[in-house]
């Protein structure tokens, strides 16, 4: 009872020994050298494959914005709440959330995620939010 008071558990802690530390040691640089082998193998198709990715989400993401605006454009009410807020790193983010009914629910969505690098003024505010529209 006095082991399990002191320690929390009354197994023995063995020490790790010196060949298994080397086997790990071992089996990880082998698994990093051979992901670098395969990546200087496929360099040419890597970079392919990131810019299809790239792309991918780039369409997803236009084709979800224009789902958006058309469920905007066919309710009858909506709203478009603006915020500003700047972070501890100094940096201020520029959100417009959009509610609006859409087949007898409420949605919520955020329109638009823009940094602020100028200082934030309400000028600043509009142009970006003009400039989205």
């Amino acid at each position: 009872m006095d082991k399990w008071l002191k320690t929390g558990t009354l197994q023995r802690k063995k020490p790790a020994s010196t060949t298994e530390i080397r086997t790990t040691d071992l089996a990880a640089t082998e698994l990093t050298w051979i992901s670098k082998m395969i990546i200087m193998k496929c360099k040419g198709r890597l970079i392919d494959l990131l810019s299809t990715v790239y792309w991918r989400i780039k369409d997803m993401s236009i084709d979800i914005e224009a789902t958006i605006n058309e469920r905007i454009k066919k309710s009858t009410f909506f709203s478009i709440q603006v915020d500003e807020s700047t972070d501890i790193s100094d940096l201020s983010i520029l959100l417009v959330i959009a509610r609006y009914m859409s087949v007898n629910e409420h949605e919520e969505n955020i329109l638009l995620c823009y940094p602020l690098t100028k200082i934030c003024t309400g000028e600043d505010i509009f142009n970006a939010i003009q400039g989205y529209l």
